[in-house]
Order: C-alpha cells, then structure tokens, then sequence
C-alpha cells in the first residue's frame, strides 16, 4: 500500500513540475496542457476510492500490472486527446 502512494504521490507531483519539458517536447499550448492536467485532477478525486476497493477486490499484484500498463502509455502517445484518456485511467 505505501508503494502505491508513493507512486502516485510522485505522479500527481512531477507532472506539473515538469510540464514546460512536455509542453515543449509535444508542442502543447496552454490550454491543451491545462486539460490535461484538469482531467487527471478530476479523475483522481472522482475514482480513487472506487479503485481503491477495486484494488482491494482484484489483489495489488493484478492493479499494478494495470497501472503500469496504463503509465507506459501515457508516454507513448503524442495526440492530447489520448494523453488526457490515459491520465484519466491513471488519476482513477
């Protein structure tokens, strides 16, 4: 459990930190960048109680198969429409 907030206390985090790297790396502008990380707020605080019992139903191995799947993703695609789908996976 602590390892899993570890994480996702590092990723709530460094995304904003070093967005002017991937604002500039992906050509965003302000605006897309914006939805991007206001997707990922809402999602977090809309589904991480329901993911939390998820976890909790499915075993931490099965959900960290997932997140990882999801993370690894998230960095392969360039378009913002499917960051912002896969940081919404990620903030759930």
């Amino acid at each position: 459990f602590v390892i899993f907030a570890i994480i996702t206390y590092l990723d709530r985090n460094s995304i904003s930190a070093i967005g002017s790297s991937i604002t500039g790396e992906l050509g965003l502008n302000d605006k897309q960048w914006g939805l991007i990380l206001a997707a990922f707020s809402l999602a977090y605080g809309l589904f991480e109680i329901p993911t939390g019992m998820m976890a909790g139903q499915l075993g931490s191995a099965i959900m960290a198969s997932a997140f990882g799947y999801i993370l690894h993703s998230t960095g392969s695609y360039e378009i913002p429409v499917r960051i912002i789908g896969c940081l919404v996976i990620v903030g759930g």
